[in-house]
Formats: structure tokens, sequence, C-alpha cells
């Protein structure tokens, strides 16, 4: 009985292990642009030591990697000049799995990055109801990271590549688009725009805590404005409890109406770490 208990523990745990998945960051996935003729980073996440190969619709070479003890692996692949209908097959040397990314281009990509004069979207400008009835141009693509703050650096994003269509156009950076468009067809190859903008922050917002080193200010004050945000659920709780206090001590029954649009307006507002005054 024991015997049979020890095989069955080993084999579920075998199979858990072989159910672990490849992960790819959303930036490689279906659609995408790879920059034409360079070496185009590509990257991910597996079990620590995990052998990982990487095969391309261009080329017969096999690019190989193996995750970190974070699981995090790496490899730079070879583009050619520029084409469409690619495809690159990332392969699990342990489990065998492979996950394919399908209809890719090669050929330019470029961020688009700033405040709200980048974010301004396509569907906003005079001329959208026009452009819309332009043919699909699968040759376009558009990736838009989703806005997020973070007081430490992330390994992820949040985005999706999509083609130029009226399905897909009002979400477009309005200048990524035009300039996009423009880069089309003047070279005639794929252009990729990521957008990565976003309305009213600061410079500083987007800069490293190493690349501020030099404007000791600017990093006393950023820390200042983390700290009270870290502090701030024990700062609010603090006073919700002074609250209740003061409500109890003068015969308030019921409900308390200022706890309940604190707690309101805390739990559905989104804090802004932006570092200016």
């Amino acid at each position: 009985m024991k015997r049979a208990c020890f095989l069955l523990v080993a084999m579920l745990a075998a199979a858990i292990g072989l159910s672990a998945e490849i992960t790819l960051p959303s930036i490689i996935s279906d659609n995408m642009v790879l920059q034409q003729k360079a070496d185009a980073k590509l990257w991910g996440w597996g079990e620590p030591g995990e052998k990982i190969e990487i095969r391309t619709s261009w080329g017969k070479k096999v690019y190989s990697a193996q995750a970190d003890a974070d699981g995090k692996w790496s490899v730079y692949v070879k583009t050619p000049g520029h084409c469409t209908g690619q495809w690159v097959k990332v392969s699990s040397g342990r489990t065998g799995e492979t996950v394919e990314i399908s209809n890719v281009l090669v050929g330019e990509v470029w961020m688009a990055s700033g405040q709200s004069n980048m974010e301004f979207k396509l569907n906003r400008v005079e001329e959208f109801k026009d452009i819309c009835k332009l043919p699909p141009n699968r040759n376009l693509r558009h990736f838009k990271i989703k806005n997020n703050y973070s007081a430490v650096p992330i390994s992820e994003l949040q985005g999706a590549w999509v083609t130029a269509d009226r399905t897909t156009l009002g979400e477009f950076s309005a200048a990524g688009y035009f300039f996009a468009k423009k880069l089309h067809d003047t070279l005639n190859v794929p252009v990729g725009i990521v957008n990565a903008s976003w309305g009213g922050t600061a410079l500083e917002c987007w800069m490293s805590r190493e690349s501020l080193a030099p404007f000791p200010e600017t990093v006393a004050m950023g820390q200042k404005r983390l700290d009270a945000l870290n502090s701030h659920p024990e700062r609010l709780e603090k006073f919700l409890r002074a609250n209740d206090a003061w409500a109890k001590k003068y015969g308030r029954k019921g409900s308390n109406p200022i706890r309940c649009i604190l707690i309101s307006a805390y739990s559905s507002a989104t804090i802004s770490t932006n570092w200016s005054s």
C-alpha cells in the first residue's frame, strides 16, 4: 500500500513538472514585427536549467538558450531583409512543447513614446472616417502598452500586436500611425509601432533610479512619494478608526458615510506616481 502511494505521488509530481509551459512576453506574440537586418532579442521563461530551442522560417539555424536560476532565458536571432508571412517556433528541450508565433513581419520597428500628444488616438482626428475607408494594411502593426506604474522594474507588460484595419485603427496613436504610413509608403517595408505613451507623465517617471542618481533632490522627492504611497492603506485605516470613534462618541448611528465614501474612493482610484510637484 505504501509503495502504491509512493508511486502515485511520484507520478503526480512528474505530471505537474511536465505541465509547466513555455511563457513568452506579450510583445513576442502573433502579428509581431521584428527589426530587419538586426540581432533581434527574444526571451521568455521556463523551468530553471531548461534548454530552449528557437527556429525561424527564414533560416535553417537553430538557436539555443538555457533558463537561468529564475527561469528566464534570452537569445538574439539574426533577421533578414524585410519580409512577410513568417513564423518563429520556441521549443522546450525538457517537455518537447513548441510554441509557434505566426504572421510575423520583418521590417522597421519604432517606439512611439511621450505624453498626451503621442497618446492622442487616431479616432479623434478629423480624417478618421476617410482613413477607415482605406483598404486594410496588414503590413502596418501597432502594439499599445497598457498604462501601468510600478515602484520597481517589472519583467512583463500588457498589450497585443494588431494590424491596421477599421476595427483597430481607432486605438492607434495618431502620430504613430501617420509616421508608420509615411515610412511604409516611402520604403515599401512592413512597419511596427510600439506605443509606450502616457499623457501628463513627467520625464522622471520614465527614468531608472540609477539614471536619476545625479539629481538627489529629485530622488528624495520621489522616495517621499513612494513612502507615502506604501503607507497610505495604514494611514487611511488609522483615520477611519478615529472617525468611527468620533461617530460612536457623539451618537452617530448606522453606516458611517465618511467611511463609505473614503473606502469607495480608495478602492476605485488609480494612484499616480508622477514625480513632478
